[in-house]
């Protein structure tokens, strides 16, 4: 390396050193300069880096996966400022302006050592490294392994906007924590906006009612149980809170915003960043292939199960590429797939349902078309994408646990298949009230325990068809 180059090198990581401390504050504080609330992920992962630093304990490689616009850069800010040691021993380098100066990691890490005065082999006291944007370094995940096998005194902190880029490899796998950050829960979005707490323990409550009960009658019990305390927590939040949530508040840059055009303006930037950046690293895709994706997320906003086919007809690209970008999708987060109930084979008959992962996404590309289609006719579709990211949220990581739907015409919205595929929970979610149609003809056909039908309706139980009415109101704490 030249010595023109290791100046320049030196010069950046010296000014991250000496100015980050600045620059990430203002991303922790509001426009009103108050503290950004914290997601509920914060205290694990400050208590990760507490443990390493008082004990040099495991966990020492953390890497954060999300959807751009969940808030990763602001968590990682929070964490950066909040952890108090000295100034030389944190760093932060946002890997995407590093690329754009032609700097790789290791050339960085070099440039530490220099200014840090010895090794890492050397080190005597804990350094920490927080690396945002880690996908635009290919090599990345090989430079860090690299790095804490050379010494027991690093922490590794990381953002990514794909859990796949992320995890390299099964050994980078192995080596790592991935906490994947999902947009904001109703819960989330009621704290960061308003400082209101749920009642403790409230939302554990919930989810036990509606996913480990034995049986219908054992989960209207148990959300009877709650109904005064879920009544009081509602008593002051207007309803068109919901509505808000729905359709850009579970993004958190968005919770500033009161004008809903100018949240589907920044959506649309977030959206062609990822075609523009995101994408291009993570597939070979040529121009008119990327220039056509936010066409097909188009066509995709107003219909959730996708025939390839007709897609591929709709916005003029082959089939094969079809299924290429709809893959790259869900590995930038953008899109959550749901597979066809049934066995595998089945699975790659029938058409896959896509979810997107924030329902944001969705009303931007519905607000392009607002005059034709109003709020009320595609309001489900966005309670279908908020229950998809409840659920892949709550047991998308278990071992045994799938999340389907059944495909059959009036069939159900999700199918929960827990304890190893044995237990079928049948859910279907509506923003209007429904029956329960879908869902007993989809628990008979899986032999499930019960059905959820989630709408606005009251809190009831069909005992003789094995379901319970599930309000919003409950559902959404969760």
């Amino acid at each position: 390396m030249g010595n023109e180059r290791m100046s320049q090198i030196l010069t950046f990581v010296r000014n991250q050193l000496t100015q980050s401390e600045i620059l990430l504050k203002t991303l922790t504080l509001d426009t009103q300069g108050r503290k950004l609330a914290y997601r509920s992920v914060y205290s694990t992962l400050s208590g990760y880096m507490q443990t390493f630093l008082e004990k040099r304990g495991e966990p020492r490689w953390i890497a954060i996966a999300g959807l751009r616009g969940v808030g990763k850069t602001t968590l990682l800010a929070q964490l950066y400022t909040d952890f108090q040691v000295k100034s030389d021993q944190k760093l932060y380098i946002p890997l995407d302006l590093a690329e754009d100066l032609g700097f790789s990691l290791s050339e960085l890490l070099m440039a530490y050592e220099k200014l840090f005065g010895t090794t890492f082999e050397r080190l005597e006291k804990p350094i920490f490294l927080f690396l945002d944007e880690v996908q635009y370094q290919k090599n990345w995940a090989v430079t860090i392994k690299t790095l804490i096998d050379r010494s027991r005194n690093v922490f590794v902190i990381a953002t990514g906007s794909s859990a796949v880029a992320i995890q390299t490899n099964a050994d980078i796998a192995r080596r790592m924590v991935l906490e994947k950050l999902y947009p904001l829960g109703f819960n989330e979005y009621i704290y960061a906006k308003f400082q209101k707490t749920m009642p403790y323990g409230l939302s554990e409550k919930i989810k036990n009612a509606l996913f480990s009960s034995k049986t219908a009658q054992e989960v209207y019990k148990m959300l009877q149980k709650e109904r005064a305390i879920v009544t009081t927590f509602w008593t002051d939040i207007e309803r068109f809170e919901i509505d808000r949530y729905f359709k850009y508040g579970n993004l958190p840059f968005a919770l500033g915003l009161d004008n809903e055009q100018l949240a589907y303006q920044q959506i649309r930037t977030i959206i062609e960043n990822i075609i523009n950046k995101d994408i291009p690293a993570l597939n070979a895709f040529d121009k008119t292939t990327l220039n056509k994706l936010s066409q097909l997320l188009y066509a995709m906003a107003g219909a959730d199960i996708v025939s390839i086919p007709k897609l591929s007809t709709t916005i003029g690209l082959d089939p094969k590429t079809v299924i290429q970008a709809l893959e790259t999708l869900e590995k930038t987060e953008v899109l959550l797939r749901v597979y066809p109930y049934g066995a595998h084979y089945s699975q790659v008959k029938k058409p896959s349902k896509y979810l997107f992962t924030s329902s944001a996404y969705r009303a931007m590309y519905y607000n392009l078309v607002r005059s034709v289609e109003q709020y009320d006719e595609y309001k489900g579709k966005l309670l279908e994408d908020i229950t998809g990211m409840y659920l892949f949220r709550e047991f998308g990581r278990n071992i045994g646990i799938s999340i389907t739907y059944d495909s059959a015409e009036g069939g159900a919205d999700f199918i929960l298949s827990l304890n190893t595929q044995k237990e079928k929970i049948v859910l279907e979610v509506g923003a209007r009230k429904k029956g329960f149609k879908q869902v007993i003809a989809t628990l008979q056909k899986v032999g499930g325990k019960y059905g959820l039908l989630v709408s606005q309706t009251d809190l009831s139980l069909q005992i003789n068809k094995n379901c319970v009415s599930v309000p919003l109101e409950y559902f959404l704490l969760i």
